[in-house]
């Protein structure tokens, strides 16, 4: 029997770092993964391609490997977020810092990679997700600074209105919630009173992975993006298969729910 999916499950793709790795870890009872799950399972399969520790450069070298081809897979939404380990310092004991401008040349490079290119042509959107705020009350001031990665969130950002991509802007979002207001003393400087709101969003032990609450934040935002912009392409895709009720099942007169289904397919041709 032909396949009615011949590239295979309609796909959202996460590529990042350990903040996308952890996507399916469960923090303080919340899990990012469960949520998507729960959102998109009928819709999309969730691919996540999350390598811990690498920044912009080491992304922009494996990404035609990372990335499913647009022959095996059919991704409709990819979701590009680095920055964090980019804005390490340069003299810090991490060897993972970047230059922002390199940085920003990296993120056009990867979206312009054969592994993404693919998938544009084929309609395929992409979300770029800046760095989250980065606590030095939590992290220290040894290898990461606030204002620091703030540059980075910001270039991220940049990046994404050039190219006419969708930007989640988790550092604004994080700090908005926080109380921070534009031009104000930066919290998570350790020159500042450390903020409980910010510190609530961030892992303790170093100020930049996040908690079960800055994970919900995250999901909010990307539910307002795939909601509201994206909404026709992802939150109101067709399920991949009927309901249950109208779903086909092999008979051995090969009759039964054979218009049922000839009626869905048609739909799907239709976009409905």
């Amino acid at each position: 029997m032909t396949s009615q999916i011949p590239f295979g499950y309609p796909s959202i793709l996460f590529f990042g770092d350990s903040l996308t790795k952890n996507i399916w870890q469960t923090q303080s009872g919340y899990s990012v993964g469960a949520a998507i799950n729960k959102d998109f399972s009928k819709k999309f399969q969730i691919i996540e391609r999350g390598f811990h520790g690498y920044n912009s450069a080491n992304a922009r070298f494996v990404v035609n490997d990372a990335i499913p081809p647009a022959s095996d897979t059919d991704i409709r939404l990819l979701v590009l977020w680095f920055g964090a380990n980019d804005a390490v310092l340069p003299t810090a004991p991490q060897t993972q810092y970047i230059p922002i401008s390199q940085y920003k040349a990296n993120l056009n490079a990867i979206i312009k990679s054969s592994a993404f290119e693919g998938h544009l042509a084929r309609g395929a959107k992409v979300i770029i997700v800046s760095p989250p705020p980065f606590n030095e009350h939590q992290g220290g001031t040894d290898g990461r600074l606030a204002v620091e990665t703030k540059k980075y969130a910001e270039a991220a950002g940049q990046v994404a209105k050039d190219g006419g991509y969708e930007v989640l802007d988790l550092w604004s979002d994080f700090m908005k919630f926080a109380g921070w207001n534009e031009g104000g003393p930066l919290l998570g400087d350790i020159n500042v009173p450390s903020s409980k709101k910010l510190g609530s969003l961030l892992a303790s032990g170093d100020g930049l992975h996040l908690t079960g609450t800055g994970y919900r934040r995250f999901y909010d935002q990307l539910r307002n993006i795939t909601c509201g912009p994206l909404a026709e392409q992802i939150c109101n895709a067709q399920n991949i298969f009927p309901d249950w009720e109208t779903a086909p099942r092999y008979e051995s007169s090969g009759q039964r729910n054979v218009n049922v289904f000839r009626l869905w397919k048609q739909g799907r041709r239709r976009g409905v």
